[in-house]
């Protein structure tokens, strides 16, 4: 292999290397390839060592290949840009494919990747933003029931623990329209087979309008919670989903934007005509009980005996 083509394989591994990790510096996505990638990048620019201190003779002479050398350098180029495209677009399923979390499926990726929610804040007019708990979408994907299942979130800056509540329907619910409350697991009858079902991590309701008196001000749960880890239990095994701080802090960039004022073109209804207000009634005057010149009636006059 000519020097010239060895060059361009290692610049195309710079490229792949320099591609990675720009968004996620010193985030290791797959350490083996990355590993190959560094070693190729070192082994075909190792000829470059040469030219620090170049005569212009070897100058002349690297560039003076012909035009399908250079061509191959450029193709290297191009695909170590693309490797490193694909990398970072998460799409790659070698090494981005998820844990498994065995007989449920989780939404945990499409909610880390910004394609949905797994925080929910409340932004209280003049005040700090505040996180009212995690919320997660599961779904048993076997045809045999769970019942076992037990989860809870855990801090991994102070190992503080809250409970997961399983979204549960009341037995005598008559219809999907009536109220579902966070549950203790114990307290359900289990998850049935290929159930769509509901986690989150507060025990009351959450009025979209009213202020969660239990939410936590957002400094404190990024100072105090963050980074945290999912620890789910059931089937006789532990499964773990740790959100990293990078993964909060874009979920908090999205929360924030919809809890932003509305800046867009809209649709609003017409203000209602102010009425004024009726002028006070005259307080009326009780007739006296006994009148006399002294206290005359309401009339003014004496009575007559």
């Amino acid at each position: 292999m000519d020097r010239q083509t060895r060059i361009g394989i290692g610049a195309g591994a710079v490229f792949a290397l320099v591609s990675c990790f720009a968004p996620f510096l010193g985030l290791l996505i797959s350490g083996p390839i990355l590993f190959f990638c560094g070693v190729a990048a070192i082994w075909g620019l190792w000829p470059l060592a040469y030219f620090l201190f170049p005569s212009k003779k070897a100058i002349v002479g690297y560039w003076s290949g012909g035009a399908k050398r250079h061509a191959l350098l450029l193709g290297f180029l191009l695909l170590g840009i693309g490797i490193g495209g694909l990398i970072n677009s998460n799409n790659y399923a070698v090494w981005n494919a998820p844990p498994s979390t065995g007989r449920i499926v989780w939404n945990f990726e499409e909610t880390a990747s910004g394609r949905g929610y797994f925080l929910n804040m409340q932004k209280p007019s003049g005040q700090e933003p505040r996180i009212v708990g995690f919320g997660a979408h599961g779904k048993n994907n076997s045809s045999e029931p769970i019942n076992d299942f037990d989860a809870y979130l855990r801090s991994d800056t102070t190992n503080e623990t809250l409970p997961i509540y399983i979204v549960a329907a009341e037995a005598s619910a008559a219809n999907v329209c009536t109220m579902a409350l966070p549950t203790l697991p114990k307290d359900t009858l289990g998850i049935p087979a290929f159930a769509d079902f509901d986690i989150v991590s507060y025990g009351k309701p959450f009025p979209i309008n009213v202020l969660n008196a239990d939410a936590m001000p957002l400094s404190k749960f990024l100072n105090e919670f963050v980074p945290f880890t999912v620890v789910m239990k059931y089937d006789g095994k532990d499964y773990e989903r740790h959100f990293s701080k990078e993964e909060v802090d874009r979920q908090i960039a999205l929360l924030e934007k919809l809890t932003a004022p509305i800046t867009t073109p809209h649709v609003v209804k017409k203000s209602a005509p102010t009425i004024a207000p009726p002028p006070p009634l005259a307080t009326p005057i009780p007739p006296s009980a006994t009148a006399s010149p002294s206290n005359p009636d309401i009339t003014g006059k004496i009575p007559t005996k």
